[in-house]
């Protein structure tokens, strides 16, 4: 077959944003960056050097996080968020209002007093006291305030604790300022936060249930500066830029992270058989992420053979037993569908076929694809001759063999053939006329699997990818052309 090659996809951003404003009287000039009031600081920093590296403008605001979780759903929503509770970036993921989740760093409550301790605060349960001036996060706005009041070792003592309280505001910055300035004895801050303030000193870590929380940066489904967002979130995540200015600022990173980039290139083999499923979905990730995406479409056994030689970054195969051409630099794999075999009969299926077993019965017209016609083809007939029919069915005059699956569909419908003997996505949906029967056994199925290569130059970058093909709209796409969709276990689709 001869190679289809979708060489440097490069999408504009000046144009694309361009021809965005044409159709959004309100599309903001800048990229917007909206965070939680507690990492209004680093963030600065890294926005401003971000700014002078790439040239990109960007307006920059702070405040409580639950206020921002609940401008998301305003309908003038901000291009990137920076949470301090990553359940935040969740339940707005879940409402369709984020798209890509990146998860930054790890914050802990600490109770926290004035530095040198004048109160002699030793445990939590000195908030007590009568005498101390006790200071909480408000759990209306902040998200450090209601990752406290929710958790288990605070649900019976929070009304007690709001009474105590001589302090309540609704960012942990401005607690964290009264802290500091000595106007509240004890409170609870994110550990960051204080590790960063020399004026501020730790007593105790909470250990409330579920009691580390993972900052998180959410780009809203809607941004207009989609591309701009995502690459000052890798920017934010990257382990060359963003980390060092992080952890100079008391925040324990997660792992990971890639090099900074701000156009990263990728090359994909992608099935021919897969194009209309699955190009859709690439596409419109490199139009998110602003990256180069190289797509090759070709047969998956000619893919897997060149993949062994130019190394592409990731390979989308029909059948899964291709793999074994490709090497060993692609057992990454996760199956995104099933095609199974399947048999196609007349309406109410007049014959009263019922498995594979009964294309043999006496006077049964039956239609199969030819061996060499493809991946399906090859299948039904290794199915067919592990279960000792296939020696009778070549010898038959009441079997039609065809490299294409149309006319056997259009001879079922027309009645000139009882049976015919194809895959989910070649027998199409089910009409008044047709009924079509899955064989749901693991022998009579192709899985569609997507692998990423071992070594990666932007391995994050490359799991989002791969998250790109797990989405409800490509479900969806997948399960209108015939695929059985193969969830991730204990994983809904992800919304990215």
């Amino acid at each position: 077959m001869r190679a289809h090659h979708l060489s440097s996809l490069v999408l504009s951003l000046a144009s694309l944003f361009g021809a965005a404003a044409c159709d959004d009287a309100y599309e903001p000039a800048e990229l917007r960056v909206r965070c939680a009031a507690s990492f209004e600081q680093p963030l600065r920093e890294l926005a401003e050097q971000f700014r002078a590296e790439t040239g990109v403008p960007l307006e920059f605001s702070a405040g409580p996080s639950l206020d921002l979780a609940r401008e998301l759903d305003g309908g003038r929503a901000a291009d990137l968020y920076l949470f301090d509770d990553e359940e935040l970036a969740f339940a707005a993921r879940k409402r369709g209002t984020v798209r890509e989740v990146l998860h930054l760093a790890v914050v802990r409550p600490v109770l926290v007093a004035p530095a040198g301790n004048p109160a002699g605060i030793t445990e939590l349960a000195d908030i007590a006291r009568e005498e101390l001036r006790v200071g909480i996060p408000d759990p209306e706005h902040c998200g450090l305030g209601l990752h406290v009041r929710t958790s288990a070792r605070f649900i019976g003592a929070w009304h007690r604790t709001r009474e105590l309280a001589d302090l309540v505001v609704p960012t942990e910055a401005q607690l964290a300022d009264a802290v500091a300035a000595g106007d509240v004895d004890v409170a609870v801050l994110w550990d960051a936060t204080a590790n960063r303030n020399p004026a501020i000193e730790r007593i105790e870590e909470l250990k409330l249930e579920g009691h580390a929380r993972r900052m998180t940066l959410a780009v809203s489904t809607g941004a207009p500066h989609v591309a701009d967002a995502l690459c000052f979130a890798r920017w934010l995540r990257s382990r060359d830029r963003g980390r060092p200015v992080w952890e100079a600022s008391g925040f324990t990173c997660i792992e990971g992270g890639d090099d900074f980039v701000r156009d990263p290139q990728m090359d994909v083999y992608v099935a021919e058989r897969l194009r209309a499923a699955a190009e859709p979905a690439l596409l419109e990730w490199s139009r998110r992420e602003g990256s180069t995406l190289a797509l090759t479409f070709d047969s998956d056994d000619e893919l897997a053979r060149r993949a062994a030689t130019d190394r592409p970054e990731a390979l989308f195969l029909f059948d899964d037993r291709s793999f074994e051409l490709a090497g060993t630099e692609y057992d990454d794999r996760e199956v995104v569908s099933n095609d199974p075999l399947c048999l196609v009969v007349y309406g109410m299926n007049p014959e009263g076929v019922e498995g594979l077993s009964d294309l043999t019965l006496d006077g049964l017209r039956v239609g199969l694809l030819a061996r060499e016609s493809g991946e399906c083809g090859r299948l039904a007939w290794e199915e067919l001759d592990r279960l000792g029919l296939g020696a009778r069915l070549r010898e038959s005059a009441l079997v039609t063999t065809t490299n294409d699956p149309r006319p056997l569909l259009d001879a079922v419908r027309r009645k000139e053939l009882d049976v015919a003997l194809l895959h989910g996505t070649l027998a199409g949906e089910p009409t008044m006329r047709n009924d079509v029967m899955p064989l749901l056994h693991p022998a009579a199925e192709l899985q569609q699997t997507f692998a990423l290569r071992s070594a990666q130059e932007y391995p994050e970058l490359a799991a989002r990818l791969r998250d790109s093909l797990r989405t409800r709209e490509t479900n969806e796409r997948f399960f209108h052309l015939g695929y059985r969709w193969r969830p991730r276990v204990g994983a809904e689709p992800t919304e990215h």
